[in-house]
């Protein structure tokens, strides 16, 4: 998943990317594509990905969707 684009984001960003796929990857398929951030829903009726200019707006994004989510069940 997104193998050739990690590699070409800096450190940083590799380092976040991989932080929010050890703490997100069982509920979103995340990813950064020229730039930008997304988080696709791998459950669920609604599987719009959310999309960010940066890793941690994707994070807070992912964390109010998720609470979304788990609080309509």
């Amino acid at each position: 998943m997104g193998g050739q684009v990690t590699a070409m984001l800096g450190s940083w960003d590799q380092s976040a990317l991989w932080d929010l796929r050890w703490h997100w990857g069982s509920a979103y398929r995340i990813d950064v594509t020229d730039g930008r951030w997304f988080a696709a829903p791998l459950r669920g009726r609604d599987r719009r990905p959310i999309g960010a200019e940066d890793a941690e707006t994707l994070r807070l994004a992912i964390r109010a969707d998720y609470w979304e989510r788990t609080r309509k069940r």
